[in-house]
């Protein structure tokens, strides 16, 4: 199997999401990390129909593989899955970015619906972007197809705790 990276928005997630694909790197072939177009510009904001395009041509020699997103980069995998660009057999997702999902939540709703693999969420209790119980409440609105929300203990936008991670998601992948 194969592992897909994709960041937050901002440039400061190029290191974060290196150091994930580093920490995870026992439990797979081959890893992708994306980096964003704007990135390499130190500003902006995400391009979420270039990136897709971008992504596709990088993972054409990918079979099976796993998505693994932090906060935009979820938005940017549901979207990809739901016009049929990408195709993974599990998605992680960290810090939901409900404050984005909030100013479009029935269009990022629809792609998070047409995900039919399982999905891990993972989410701060007190991210600032969105809590636990706010994230909670959304996924339940939702009926997702399979999907697991696991509670980690922090009150900001960031995930540092790796090897806390990477336990939780080898869980997750050896499960279903």
């Amino acid at each position: 199997m194969d592992l897909l990276l994709l960041g937050g928005n901002s440039a400061h997630n190029k290191d974060w999401i290196n150091s994930v694909s580093k920490t995870l790197v026992k439990s797979f072939n081959k890893r992708l990390t994306h980096s964003y177009i704007h990135w390499g510009a130190g500003e902006g904001n995400i391009d979420i129909k270039e990136e897709l395009k971008n992504i596709s041509a990088e993972i054409s020699n990918f079979n099976e593989y796993v998505v693994f997103a932090k906060s935009v980069g979820t938005i940017v995998a549901a979207r990809g899955v739901y016009e049929n660009i990408l195709h993974p057999q599990k998605c992680i997702f960290v810090g939901l970015p409900m404050l984005m999902i909030n100013k479009d939540k029935s269009t990022i709703s629809t792609y998070l619906k047409s995900i039919k693999k399982p999905i891990l969420f993972i989410q701060n209790n007190n991210d600032p972007f969105g809590s636990i119980d706010e994230v909670k409440v959304y996924l339940k609105s939702l009926n997702l197809h399979d999907s697991t929300v696991i509670e980690s203990d922090g009150d900001t936008h960031n995930y540092n705790e790796l090897n806390k991670l990477n336990e939780e998601i080898s869980k997750f992948l050896d499960s279903k």
